[in-house]
């Protein structure tokens, strides 16, 4: 998952609390159940970030992410007699805490951070084929794990910052 998002310090004179927004990230999925190939969402505005300074170059986090997802595409495969279209819908719910570590050099930070989370997704997905039968199924799925990752943060400001967070999420379901 790629997250960018725009940071706010409310306490400028401390300098302890920043509060943002995730202005967008992308979540990419493998060849499923249907096999239509790889795929995946834009996220935008999916999440609000807070960050509270405990020491110098540490740094703890909460975010709390919602998604609403849906994309919907026909069957181009190459052998396909009977071509019909697949629908898939997820709606997220999400909730993260963890550690950031980094350092600052000018306006660029860079940083490490460990996230502990849990989500809870409910996923539908629907086929339609002209001359044959159609189907789909729905799933909830709760999933708890960890998320590793680096971000740059830019700092237009002592008050306004932009970051970018790549991550590698394992979780548990």
């Amino acid at each position: 998952i790629l997250i960018i998002f725009t940071s706010l310090n409310l306490l400028a004179q401390e300098n302890k609390n920043e509060l943002g927004i995730s202005l967008f990230s992308l979540e990419t999925y493998e060849p499923g159940h249907f096999d239509f190939g790889l795929g995946g969402y834009i996220n935008p505005l999916n999440s609000i970030v807070y960050k509270r300074k405990i020491k110098e170059d540490i740094k703890l986090r909460g975010i709390l992410t919602a998604e609403i997802n849906a994309s919907s595409s026909p069957d181009y495969r190459d052998d396909c007699v009977d071509c019909g279209s697949f629908t898939h819908t997820a709606n997220l719910i999400g909730l993260s805490a963890g550690i950031q570590t980094g350092r600052t050099f000018g306006k660029f930070s860079p940083y490490g951070y460990l996230d502990l989370f849990y989500s809870y997704k409910f996923e539908t997905a629907e086929y339609f084929y002209p001359l044959s039968s159609n189907g789909g199924y729905s799933r909830e799925i709760n999933s708890i794990g960890t998320r590793l990752g680096f971000g740059l943060e830019y700092n237009f400001s002592e008050r306004l910052s932009l970051a970018l967070e790549p991550s590698l999420s394992i979780a548990q379901q």
